[in-house]
C-alpha cells in the first residue's frame, strides 16, 4: 500500500538513547510516524494497547547504543488494529481486523521500533486476529508469556499425572504455565505454584493445586525439602531465576526430572556484574560435570522464538478457555515512567498495561 494523507507524519512513543533505569532515560517523544509504503508481507498497526515485560527494564539497563538503534522503542507485546497492508499478504489479513502480536527482539535491536509507540509496522505472520471474547487490553499480554509457556511446556515432556512446581505462579508467564500445564497433567496430576500470600487465591483459581506462599519461609529449597522429598516433582518451571531451587533441587526432583529456568536470576540487582554472575551460574548448570560436583539433575535455560503458529494457537486455547491473561494495571500513555515503577515491584498480579490509544 503507497502512502497515504490519512496517516499522520508523526505518532507519540516511549524511546531512550542511552542505558539506565526506565525513569532516568525514557521520555515520552513524538517521532515520525513509519511510512505506509509496506514491504510486501508487512502489516501497519494502530497500536491500542501494549504490556510491559520484566527483560524489556533489564535490556534498558543492560544494553549499551551500539547494539540498538537509537532513539529505541521499548516493549513487544501489543493489541491494536490493522491500518495498512503489504501487498502481499494473505488474502485473510485485512485492514481493520483487531489483532495481537509480538515484535521479537531480535528484529526490534534491528530497527529501534517497540510497541510503546502509536503504530507499528512488522510482519503479518507476527501478528493474528484477537480471541473472540477477549478484550484487547488483555490480548496486548498474551503473546510473549504465552509463546514461552507454551515453549518451555512442550520441553518438559508433562504427561497426564505427572506432578510439576512452578516457581513464580503469579506473574504473566508464571500464570500462562499454570494454566496449561494443568491442562497437560490433568486432574490426576499436580501443579504447585510459589507466590506470596497476597496472590494465593488467584494462582488457584487459575489451575494451581497446591501455592507455596514463599514469604514464610526463608529458605524455599528447605520447604520443598520438608514436605516434597516423599512426592518430588517430574518437572521443575522456575519463572524467577532462583539458582538455590535448582542447587538442591535433588531432594524434591525426580532423578530423571527436568529443571526448566526461564528467570534472569537479577532480582532486584541488574548491573553488568550481576548479569555475569547469572551467565555464570547458567554455563555451571550446563556444563559442570556431575562427578565434580555438579547437580545431578537435567538443566535447560529457555528463550521464547514466538512464530505464527504458537500464535495461532494461543488464540485457540484463549476461545477454549484455557488460557486467561489477568491484567494488573492499566495506565495512560502519559503515566508509562509509572506503570514501570509498578512491573518492577514484582507485586504485579497478571500484565501491567499501557492503554496507548482508543482502539
Amino acid at each position: 500500500m503507497s502512502a497515504s494523507s490519512q496517516f499522520p507524519s508523526s505518532m507519540r512513543a516511549w524511546t531512550y538513547s542511552r542505558r539506565g533505569h526506565p525513569h532516568d532515560v525514557l521520555s515520552l517523544q513524538n517521532v515520525p510516524t513509519p511510512s505506509s509504503t509496506l514491504a510486501p508481507n508487512d502489516v501497519l498497526v494502530r497500536i491500542s494497547y501494549a504490556a510491559l515485560n520484566p527483560v524489556s527494564y533489564v535490556l534498558m539497563q543492560l544494553v549499551p547504543a551500539f547494539v540498538r538503534k537509537s532513539p529505541f522503542i521499548p516493549e513487544v507485546d501489543f493489541s491494536g488494529v490493522i491500518e495498512a497492508t503489504g501487498s502481499g499478504v494473505s488474502a485473510d489479513v485485512r485492514c481493520g481486523a483487531k489483532v495481537f502480536g509480538i515484535l521479537p527482539p531480535p528484529l526490534q535491536f534491528k530497527n529501534g521500533a517497540g510497541a510503546l509507540a502509536e503504530y507499528l509496522v512488522l510482519p503479518e505472520n507476527l501478528t493474528v486476529s484477537k480471541p473472540k471474547d477477549m478484550a484487547l487490553d488483555e490480548a496486548a499480554g498474551l503473546a510473549l508469556v504465552g509463546c514461552t509457556a507454551l515453549q518451555v511446556l512442550e520441553n518438559s515432556k508433562l504427561k497426564a499425572g505427572d506432578s510439576v512446581l512452578v516457581n513464580g505462579g503469579s506473574g504473566g508467564t508464571g500464570l500462562a504455565i499454570i494454566q496449561l500445564a494443568k491442562d497437560m497433567v490433568g486432574k490426576e496430576g499436580r501443579v504447585v505454584a510459589t507466590c506470596s500470600g497476597g496472590n494465593v487465591d488467584m494462582v488457584k483459581r487459575l489451575g494451581a493445586d497446591d501455592v507455596v506462599d514463599y514469604t514464610k519461609h526463608d529458605a524455599l529449597h528447605e520447604h520443598l525439602r520438608a514436605e516434597y522429598t516423599s512426592t518430588p516433582f517430574d518437572a521443575i518451571i522456575d519463572t524467577v531465576g532462583v539458582q538455590p531451587l535448582y542447587t538442591h533441587s535433588p531432594a524434591y526432583l525426580k532423578a530423571d526430572g527436568l529443571f526448566l529456568n526461564i528467570g534472569s536470576g537479577f532480582g532486584k540487582d541488574t548491573s553488568v556484574g550481576s548479569l555475569l554472575s547469572v551467565m555464570w551460574s547458567m554455563i555451571q548448570n550446563l556444563l559442570w560435570p556431575k562427578l565434580l560436583g555438579g547437580t545431578p539433575r537435567s538443566y535447560s535455560f529457555i528463550s521464547a522464538a514466538p512464530d505464527s503458529k504458537q500464535l495461532g494457537k494461543l488464540k485457540r486455547l484463549a476461545e477454549e478457555g484455557k488460557l486467561k491473561m489477568p491484567v494488573d494495571s492499566l495506565w495512560s500513555m502519559e503515566d508509562g515512567l509509572k506503570a514501570y515503577e509498578r512491573i518492577k515491584s514484582r507485586r504485579a498480579k497478571g500484565k501491567v498495561i499501557i492503554k496507548v490509544q482508543e482502539a
